[in-house]
């Protein structure tokens, strides 16, 4: 069996209690639910008044997206349950099933599930189990759920597989169009949806939601990334969850360093991929925050900003975060000699000498005129790319090189990664304001696995 898609949820709740609650689900007994499915929303207040007025992914789009989807749905292992919904009992095949259900959602769906087995991690804290589920007569997939403990939370992971000759080449490139590829979709999304719904229903709150894809599949990748897009502006992806009440950062240091660093931009006339726009000092402050906050091992072992402009993202990164170093890589002789001045000016002022960075030195030191495809980031535990106007080579040149970080490192990008390399990363939506556009600007964030 080989995976076809991960998907990771961190929740807010202890192990145990996951667990648990995941071992009831997978035997059969019914959630919750009352009326069409409901978002968790660990959202912050700020962030929804935002997205209320100004963003063209609001929450009431969000949700009548996934109430039109959820009429389609089957139960795929975790489906809470509306009153007029029924599971049954069945028969074990063998002495390795646990528990086997069949679950008839009214108007919708019937499927079978068949749990295979449940087995204790080797570090004692988390549990595995292996799923059998058969959506209709023509399809029938195998999962792995598992819930293990991290430190920014306890992780259910839920797994689809795929034996060898199931992806053959011709489903592999399938067209969009294909029945199965249209239910294989389905079943990806419905992933994420059906576990949403069933941590709302335990009360467990959500902090993020990574996706992965270990087959090199274009319909994969597509369906994949458009999920992660309805939920960029929502609940546990671009907002911080109600779990985490304070940031990282002192929010009245970042707001003075906002004011310092609040400058024209410099007059450069440049064409094509040479183009300069700039992030918010607080919202980027905040991004780092989220990414940091829930990072996986050495997280502050280096920033690196790709194209890093005038140098802002550098030195947000500098003065609030405790990172051993700090690094913008620039091509443009000019943005990069804006950059010093703008370092300069944060050294003048006396906020330098207040940074949270592990490593003191001068400021205007940070910034390297180069080009990203030679220069080595590999040691990046953060790296930004702010690639709006890149071509396509280039952003394809840098998701390769980025195959060169190590586990864990996530990589902050605005523009897609290629299909070939997608098998080296999860992945989740992000967002951060910009100078250049009065929307939040969206972007990609690459865990390395």
């Amino acid at each position: 069996m080989a995976e076809l898609l991960v998907l990771r949820l961190v929740l807010q709740a202890p192990v145990e209690a996951v667990a648990e609650a995941v071992d009831r689900a997978l035997q059969g007994e019914p959630g919750s639910l009352e009326g069409p499915l409901p978002m968790p929303e660990p959202i912050s207040e700020d962030w929804k008044d935002f997205i209320r007025d100004d963003c063209k992914f609001g929450l009431e789009n969000i949700v009548t997206g996934a109430q039109q989807v959820e009429k389609f749905s089957c139960s795929l292992g975790l489906r809470p349950m509306s009153p007029r919904d029924e599971i049954f009992p069945l028969p074990a095949k063998d002495a390795f099933e646990e528990g086997a259900f069949e679950v008839r959602l009214h108007g919708r769906y019937p499927s079978r599930v068949r749990v295979l087995g449940r087995w204790s991690m080797e570090s004692g804290k988390g549990f595995r189990f292996n799923v059998d589920v058969a959506p209709s007569e023509q399809l029938e997939l195998s999962q792995i759920c598992e819930v293990k403990a991290t430190s920014s939370g306890t992780q259910l992971i839920r797994s689809l597989l795929c034996e060898g000759g199931f992806m053959s080449a011709t489903l592999r490139w399938g067209d969009f169009e294909d029945g199965t590829v249209k239910a294989l979709r389905l079943h990806m999304h419905m992933l994420e949806m059906e576990a949403r719904a069933w941590a709302s229903c335990h009360k467990f709150p959500l902090i993020e939601v990574w996706r992965g894809l270990r087959e090199n599949c274009p319909w994969a990748q597509k369906g994949a990334e458009n999920s992660v897009a309805a939920y960029r502006f929502g609940p546990g992806h671009a907002a911080a969850a109600a779990a985490e009440v304070w940031p990282l950062f002192d929010p009245g240091h970042c707001r003075s360093l906002a004011e310092a660093l609040d400058q024209p931009r410099p007059h450069v006339q440049l064409q094509g991929a040479l183009q300069e726009g700039n992030v918010q000092v607080e919202a980027f402050a905040y991004l780092l925050d989220r990414v940091c906050r829930r990072g996986v091992g050495d997280i502050f072992r280096r920033f690196v900003d790709l194209g890093s402009g005038r140098g802002l993202a550098v030195l947000i990164a500098h003065a609030l975060f405790p990172f051993r170093d700090c690094v913008g890589v620039e091509i443009c002789k000019e943005f990069n000699d804006s950059a010093r001045s703008l370092a300069k000016r944060y050294a003048d002022t006396g906020l330098a000498k207040f940074s949270k960075a592990k490593k003191k030195l001068d400021p205007t030191s940070m910034f390297v005129e180069g080009d990203l495809r030679d220069f080595d980031w590999s040691d990046a535990s953060v790296a930004f790319a702010n690639c709006v106007t890149w071509p396509v080579t280039l952003v394809a040149a840098m998701a390769r090189k980025a195959l060169r970080l190590r586990v864990g490192a996530v990589l902050l990008t605005s523009k897609r990664f290629p299909n070939d390399v997608m098998r080296g990363f999860d992945f989740r939506g992000e967002a951060c304001m910009g100078d250049w556009t009065p929307y939040a600007v969206e972007l990609w964030a690459y865990q390395r696995i």
